[in-house]
């Protein structure tokens, strides 16, 4: 009976020691402070944000029939 409370005990602490988070995911590039030094107007080419970002989820066109581009996390 004794053995079998300190495996159970063993386990509960191991248990709780567990991460939740998969250890092989990357950071998100998605930053605040990442896009800021990433992007500056004028500057950056779509191929930087390509290259640093990857394609978008959504690229629309506004009313002043400019492309926009949507991340999505």
């Amino acid at each position: 009976m004794r053995r079998m409370l300190i495996v159970l005990i063993g386990i509960i602490l191991c248990v709780g020691c567990a991460t939740t988070q998969p250890l092989d995911t990357k950071p998100s590039p998605f930053t605040h402070g990442n896009v800021q030094l990433t992007i500056k107007k004028g500057i950056t080419s779509q191929n930087d944000i390509l290259e640093n970002f990857g394609p978008p989820n959504i690229a629309t066109i506004d009313s002043e029939g400019n492309e926009v581009w949507t991340y999505q996390i």
